[in-house]
């Protein structure tokens, strides 16, 4: 049965004054036209409902001695004449009686053999018009971007402007007179001579989609007797979108059955996402499919990286309706979830695909630099056997790898087809350097270091070397350095070879920014071997060097470290704060974290720190980490984490360091920072550290935040159990192991049970933690029988798995199994190829980390050959 027999909510174009609802636009428009002041201008996406809002408002007027004229211009003239002559036309259309003797007027004047010009004649119109008025007159004038198609629009728009200066100054009858402005297209796009754009001295009118407020007046004035789910799932669908929460209502409102929340999902695919030909998504897709820059951004969207977007760009992704009023001090996102789905990544990549070939569409994103979209590109291209020039091929998803975190890959790939010497000795350099790094990152120092030796070995003195040499024996020195004992002796050597030379270096072999990034990692360096050998004063005086050529980000690290190291007391505390305002006044972005590329780019982890040294400084720090975390809320820095994230590490740091007081005020600072902190993330951590701190410490954050932490719905969620995972691996890695089995005995996980079946992945993680925790106490009498059930059931998962875990969680996981018993995990080394195997056979090959990869036998054949995996599945 449908909802109502005599619907209200039927197609229309104008919404009728009982169903329509005023939003915070309308209350500006309506002070903008009480005011008289200055042009009002609504430039917006289509289907937001400007046209409604500038009827309500015309409406709004009617009755008294006002006039509100409405002209939409859409309908382009021949010339600026016929233009302004249809706009007076317009005006006298609207009210004939009382502009009766106006219009003969003008007329006459018309009719005249003496032509004035354009601006003059319309000017002296006006003044007929406004001269047999009493009230004030309004004319708005829609779509005026469809002026941008003519030659006379900045005529146009430079009378407009004249009306409020020249026009008021000589004439008091263009006091009553005032415009708006309305269209789709921002005012540069609109008008080409900016210096006499109207939109300088107008009021830009912000039309947004429904809050929820608004939404639930319409439903109630639609009289929808919906349950709260419902109407909870439609405004969890459209955003409070007008137009789409218009269609949706009135699809619902017909539907013949039982609404439910599934019934709404079932409606939104049908009129949205089967077709896609329902306004606004059928005008939406177009755009994106036809405007390369603008299907660009849409991925950036949906990688979350908004910062990247240029501020032109997020222009047209807000006029296009895709998101909503860019806000400086907030990241942007698609702006509701039916248009996200129509603009899935798998559609767009579909789209991108089919403009070029597999591998031409891969090294497309890799020349773009969008590493994990271009190494899924390459594993297409293995997959159909299209890979082109092997070493070429090998170097670029190798480097995918490299820059996606996964090094173990890298390795792999890198090894697997060394790229030639004899090519090209930068790609060649570049490939090594990355093998060499990327055991540096894993902690694999003697391969690191043996990887580096010799490649920096097979480059005499007196051969060419390339610039990426230079970085290769910074790398080296770091190893030297990470060594137990640090051969700082080496790593010093080192560092010298390098800042010599470099300084000695012809501008055209090496740019100025090059330089000075080689010259302070090595003064960097040599500082740091020098604290190993005890050495202070040569130590300090190395990294003032390395501040001297230090940029922006690797400044503000150093000034970081020296305080850090290298002062004490008050003047600590004082070099902490100039460090912080440093980062403000330069507009330091923090960085995901420090690589072998980025050694002392602001990392996250620096960034927690600082916030850390500032808590426990005067009221000075104090003031100073509000602005530090004011500085840290601001998107348009290019910040790579989110201020929650940095406030959760630094957390963390306290809670690391017992201080679990500093801890929390840090999440409260963070609280009160912005209502933009939603995070469940944030929360959940918050929740569970007020869970797990002692009682006296924490009763003033517990009663300030109970009820934002019970709103939040992070109590014993996924959220909450990361949360007591995270805090598991610290107690582990800082061999607090009694504390990690008392927390494990709070979440109920008593003992190992692995012989439950369908266990949920965070069951299996409580698994790995108690398994982990055991092994610490010396609890285990069968290690290898357990490590090996839980490796298969972390292997065999393929349920779901919560998004608030990375996606090599599951890779590490298994990784950290397979250390804890290597005997069990020894690869069998295959001999040669089995006959029964072309190499082109479709294979399935488990890696000595765990993961398993598909594909064709002649990728793995070498890997297998050396015993770096197994063949899982092999024809009989």
């Amino acid at each position: 049965m449908t909802l109502a027999q005599n619907p209200v909510l039927k197609p229309c174009t104008i919404i009728p004054t009982a169903l329509y609802v005023e939003r915070a636009a309308d209350r500006q428009l309506a002070r903008i036209l009480n005011d008289m002041g200055r042009p009002g201008y609504v430039l917006v996406a289509r289907q937001m409902g400007k046209t409604n809002l500038l009827l309500n408002a015309k409406r709004t007027m009617a009755g008294g001695p006002d006039k509100f004229v409405y002209a939409d211009v859409s309908n382009i003239a021949p010339d600026l004449r016929t233009f302004f002559r249809m706009l007076i036309d317009t005006c006298i259309d609207s009210f004939p009686e009382a502009l009766r003797e106006a219009s003969e007027r003008i007329e006459i004047r018309r009719r005249s053999t003496r032509q004035l010009l354009e601006h003059k004649e319309h000017e002296l119109e006006l003044r007929d018009i406004l001269q047999a008025s009493d009230g004030r007159l309004v004319i708005c004038l829609d779509e005026i971007d469809a002026l941008t198609k003519t030659d006379y629009s900045d005529q146009v728009f430079s009378l407009i402007r004249s009306i409020y200066f020249s026009g008021r100054t000589n004439f008091v009858e263009f006091a009553r007179l005032t415009y708006v402005l309305s269209g789709v297209a921002e005012p540069t796009e609109i008008i080409k001579n900016r210096s006499i754009s109207p939109f300088n001295i107008g009021e830009k009118i912000y039309l947004e989609d429904f809050s929820r407020e608004e939404f639930n007046g319409f439903v109630r004035k639609a009289g929808l007797p919906l349950s709260e789910g419902v109407i909870d799932t439609i405004f969890s669908w459209t955003g409070g979108n007008p137009r789409m929460t218009w269609d949706l209502c009135s699809a619902i409102e017909t539907y013949d059955g039982d609404i439910t929340s599934t019934t709404v999902d079932q409606i939104v695919d049908k009129l949205y996402l089967s077709t896609f030909d329902l306004p606004p998504i059928d005008h939406i897709r177009t755009l994106v499919e036809t405007d390369k820059e603008v299907r660009s951004a849409v991925m950036e969207l949906h990688y979350g990286k908004s910062t990247s977007i240029s501020d032109q760009i997020k222009s047209r992704l807000y006029l296009s309706g895709i998101i909503a009023t860019p806000d400086p001090s907030s990241s942007i996102r698609i702006k509701n979830r039916i248009i996200e789905s129509a603009l899935s990544e798998k559609w767009i990549e579909g789209i991108e695909r089919s403009e070029h070939s597999a591998l031409e569409y891969a090294n497309r994103l890799f020349a773009e630099l969008r590493y994990a979209e271009a190494l899924t590109a390459y594993r297409a291209c293995e997959d159909e056997g299209t890979i082109g020039d092997a070493d070429l091929f090998a170097l670029r998803k190798g480097t995918c790898q490299y820059f996606t975190t996964d090094y173990t890959g890298a390795i792999q790939t890198l090894t697997s087809q060394p790229f030639p010497k004899s090519r090209s000795v930068d790609f060649y350099v570049a490939s090594r350097s990355k093998i060499a790094n990327a055991h540096l990152i894993l902690g694999n120092l003697e391969d690191s270091i043996a990887a580096f030796e010799k490649l920096i070995g097979e480059f005499g003195p007196g051969e060419d070397q390339p610039l990426s040499f230079y970085q290769a024996k910074l790398n080296l020195s770091s190893a030297y350095l990470a060594l137990t004992p640090p051969n700082a002796a080496k790593a010093k050597e080192l560092c010298r070879s390098v800042i010599a030379p470099i300084a000695n270096t012809a501008a055209s072999q090496i740019t100025p920014e090059m330089l000075e990034r080689y010259q302070c990692v090595a003064h960097y360096n040599v500082c740091v071997a020098e604290l190993k050998e005890g050495n202070r004063p040569a130590a300090r005086e190395a990294i003032d060097k390395a501040i001297d050529h230090a940029s922006r980000s690797d400044r503000a690290t150093l000034m970081l470290e020296r305080a850090k190291e290298f002062e004490h007391g008050a003047a600590r505390v004082e070099a902490v704060i100039d460090c912080a305002q440093y980062c403000i006044e330069n507009r330091v972005a923090i960085s995901a974290g420090p690589d072998a590329e980025r050694q002392l780019a602001f990392s996250i982890d620096r960034a927690a720190s600082l916030i850390l040294e500032l808590e426990f400084g005067s009221a000075r720090a104090t003031k100073a980490l509000s602005s530090y975390l004011s500085f840290c809320l601001d998107s348009q820095v290019g910040h790579e984490v989110s201020v929650h994230r940095v406030i959760m590490m630094a957390a963390n740091f306290a809670f690391a360091q017992q201080r679990n007081s500093v801890a929390l005020k840090l999440y409260s600072d963070g609280a009160r920072l912005s209502e933009s902190l939603e995070s469940t993330d944030y929360w959940s951590v918050f929740a569970f550290n007020l869970a797990v701190c002692p009682a006296d410490e924490i009763a003033d954050y517990r009663e300030r935040f109970a009820s934002r932490v019970a709103t939040s719905g992070v109590g014993s969620e996924a959220a909450a159990i990361r949360a007591a995972h995270r805090v598991l691996r610290t107690f582990l890695s800082d061999k607090r192991a009694e504390e990690a089995d008392e927390l494990l005995n709070s979440l109920g996980v008593t003992e190992l049970d692995l012989s439950q079946p369908n266990r949920s992945f965070e069951g299996l993680v409580d698994q790995f933690y108690r398994l982990c925790t055991n092994v610490a106490l010396q609890r285990t009498t069968n290690l290898r029988s357990d490590v090996r059930a839980l490796f298969n059931a972390l292997n065999d998962y393929s349920g779901p798995k919560p998004e608030l875990y990375s996606p090599d969680y599951t890779r590490h996981l298994i990784g950290q199994l397979m250390s804890m018993c290597p005997q069990e995990f020894a690869p069998k080394t295959m001999h040669r190829s089995n006959p029964k195997l072309g190499r082109n056979e479709v294979v399935v090959v488990r890696l000595t980390d765990g993961s398993t990869e598909r594909g064709k036998y002649k990728r793995f054949e070498s890997l297998l050959r050396d015993g770096r995996a197994t063949l899982l599945d092999q024809p009989e």
